[in-house]
């Protein structure tokens, strides 16, 4: 079932919160996409096939929709996703990506790159920032616009500069190779705070663990590690958007040995403490551009 709560409309932006709750599933009819769209996942994960492409969207991606493509989706675990649609005019997306290619698009229908990008550590504090004031209804609707596109900016930016690079490296690999590293990542995201070890992972997959960790970081442009580390601290901001109080029991859920060993990771990757990042997200978002 899909929930769809339209958080901001106007011709010039709209926010949608969807909410999708469903089990477990393969490949769904084919859909087309109506708008061009960017979307944010929040929590779980759903597989996207377009053409012969297949990836899995989770927080750690931020993932293009082109009006007039045709998707199907599955859902690989439990629970559904949460994702949060930003739709933008194609004007706009193109005025966006001229700023960031060295070969910018100039084709209205085509405005995207390429069909994900990673959600980057600027891009995360803004998607959760401007979701938690929409929602609070904390935000001017001039303060909501600029922070959408900010949002925007971050987004399209880090396809440019990050996922161009990788998508590249990763088409001239073996589609098999891609395949191996699509199922790693699905079998990683379904468990992040308690992931499998390395040689099981491989051995369920038919590979050797050297095998395996050389095709993931070339696929994804970063060790298995990282990717989980990157998605336990995006699952983080949602809670942290909505004011969670226990920062231990944060921690122990996301599958950090402590508090401490969280709040490192958190600074790290965000540049800021977690209990900072509550309070801006609760009351300041925009000290996120």
């Amino acid at each position: 079932m899909l929930t769809r709560t339209v958080l901001w409309d106007e011709p010039s932006l709209g926010v949608v919160d969807l909410t999708c709750r469903v089990a477990p599933h393969g490949d769904g009819a084919e859909e087309v996409s109506t708008e061009h769209t960017v979307v944010f996942p929040r929590a779980g994960a759903f597989l996207r096939t377009r053409g012969r492409q297949r990836a899995l969207a989770d927080p750690t991606q931020v993932i293009f929709f082109t009006e007039g493509e045709t998707y199907r989706f599955a859902h690989p675990h439990p629970g559904g996703d949460d994702c949060t649609s930003l739709r933008v005019p194609p004007s706009t997306l193109l005025e966006v990506a001229r700023a960031h290619a060295r070969r910018p698009p100039e084709d209205p229908a085509a405005p995207f790159a390429v069909p994900q990008a990673p959600a980057t550590a600027r891009a995360s504090l803004l998607h959760h920032g401007l979701v938690a004031g929409l929602r609070r209804r904390a935000l001017s609707p001039l303060a909501a616009q600029e922070l959408a596109l900010d949002l925007l900016d971050a987004a399209v930016g880090a396809a440019y500069a990050r996922a161009e690079p990788v998508a590249v490296a990763a088409a001239a690999m073996p589609a098999a190779q891609r395949e191996l590293a699509e199922a790693a990542r699905v079998a990683l995201a379904a468990r992040p705070q308690s992931p499998p070890a390395l040689d099981g992972l491989a051995a369920r997959l038919g590979c050797s663990p050297y095998h395996l960790c050389r095709v993931f970081s070339r696929a994804h442009g970063t060790p298995m590690r990282r990717y989980l580390d990157r998605l336990r601290l995006r699952l983080a901001l949602p809670r942290l958007a909505a004011g969670e109080p226990d920062l231990t029991g944060l921690a122990l859920d996301l599958g950090y040995a402590d508090h401490s060993h969280f709040s490192n990771a958190f600074r790290r990757e965000f540049g800021l403490a977690p209990s900072a990042a509550r309070k801006i997200l609760q009351a300041r978002p925009l000290r996120f551009r």
